[in-house]
């Protein structure tokens, strides 16, 4: 999922802080179906149901970089960080 895909998601609550947008983590984790621990987080208040509520929230850089990555991604990061210079 990109930024623009995560941004018109309307059922992930996300709220503009210094400039930047950050995003509810416990909705990302229900729409990606993801481990999200490894994602480092701020606490943000929310206006839910009339009620102010602090919450785990991320920027999209963060989500990105600390989203777990699966065997296959760590064999493709791998091979695109390939140089055969260096294999003597």
């Amino acid at each position: 999922m990109n930024k623009e895909e995560i941004f018109n998601r309307a059922e992930i609550r996300k709220i503009e802080f210094d400039g930047e947008w950050y995003f509810r983590l416990s909705d990302l984790k229900d729409i990606l179906n993801e481990d999200l621990s490894e994602v480092k987080t701020i606490v943000l208040p929310f206006m839910i149901d009339g009620e102010r509520i602090n919450t785990e929230c991320a920027d999209y850089e963060s989500i990105k970089n600390g989203r777990k990555k699966t065997d296959f991604d760590k064999k493709i990061i791998q091979a695109l960080n390939f140089k055969p210079e260096r294999k003597k």
